[in-house]
């Protein structure tokens, strides 16, 4: 295999760009299934959030290889809760002056599921690393199948997400080693299975049933993990040093996270509310990230 890949496989600037695509993903999805009301973008939205929590799992481990759990919950307020908080009176201001807000949709506190969720996975992540450090994969994986058993299929077609991103940590110098043949192969591969299982779901003794049944969630299990491993395995063999214009979206991906779901439901077909869409989620993202790398420059300053 070739050197570069030593030094560049899966590194910080790589998973980043990754991030920019799992953003792209999910607001495509957002806007194809909600904006212009075609199912068929509805796998992207559950794909780009596997391959959000995949990259977290990932990325906590490794920071978990270098510094332990030294600094773990201010690095985490500082980068997940700091941008929410400052979010929230700019989402007040733009529901009310953006065409695309409604006071009908207004929240006092916008709620989001997957920061709830999130946040959860950070404190089992947080518990087992700092107390069953041995046992912290296998319990993980018994948490998962409970999350899979017990949560709603939103989240259930999550539960394995994060911990597929620790196992790919912890056998990251294996995966290094397959080269590029057997990586595509088995990228393929995952993508193949992703979209069998997706393809199995619109059969008509499927299409049907009940969205919460654990059938179903299995198949949105097997569709938007598998896909989202296949795409990711993909990228990091081909693109070592990542690339420029995904990894600036990458950058602002949690904060793009943050502005565009309020309002791409009133895109409703129309193009120019989708051009107003993507500018607006761009500009408020970009202005949050800014004020959230100040806000943070003066905490880390007094601390």
């Amino acid at each position: 295999m070739p050197t570069e890949y030593t030094i560049e496989f899966a590194n910080r600037k790589c998973t980043t760009t990754l991030r920019g695509l799992a953003i792209l993903i999910i607001m495509i999805g957002h806007v194809g299934v909600s904006g212009f009301n075609c199912r068929y973008f509805n796998p992207f939205g559950g794909i780009g959030v596997a391959m959000f929590l995949f990259l977290s799992g990932f990325g906590l481990a490794e920071s978990f290889k270098k510094n332990g759990l030294d600094g773990f919950w201010k690095k985490k307020v500082l980068r997940i809760a700091i941008p929410y908080l400052i979010w929230i009176p700019i989402y007040h201001i733009l529901i009310r002056v953006s065409p695309l807000g409604s006071i009908n949709h207004l929240e006092i506190i916008p709620r989001y599921w997957f920061i709830e969720y999130l946040f959860i996975l950070y404190i089992i992540f947080y518990i087992t690393f700092r107390f069953f450090k041995e046992k912290a994969l296998v319990t993980i994986a018994i948490l998962g199948v409970f999350s899979f058993v017990w949560l709603n299929n939103l989240r259930a077609e999550q539960s394995f997400s994060f911990l597929c991103g620790l196992l790919f940590s912890n056998y990251k110098s294996q995966i290094s080693n397959w080269g590029n043949i057997k990586s595509m192969h088995i990228s393929l591969l995952l993508i193949t299975i992703g979209l069998t299982a997706l393809l199995i779901k619109q059969t008509p003794a499927l299409k049907d049933y009940d969205l919460e049944s654990k059938i179903i969630c299995f198949l949105n299990l097997m569709t938007k993990l598998s896909v989202a491993s296949g795409i990711i395995l993909f990228f990091v063999y081909r693109h070592p040093k990542g690339d420029t214009f995904f990894l600036s979206i990458g950058n602002i991906s949690y904060e793009l996270y943050l502005v565009h779901v309020p309002f791409f439901m009133a895109i409703t077909g129309k193009t120019s509310y989708l051009t107003l869409f993507f500018i607006q989620s761009f500009i408020t993202a970009y202005f949050l990230s800014f004020l959230t790398k100040a806000t943070n420059n003066v905490i880390n300053s007094h601390g």
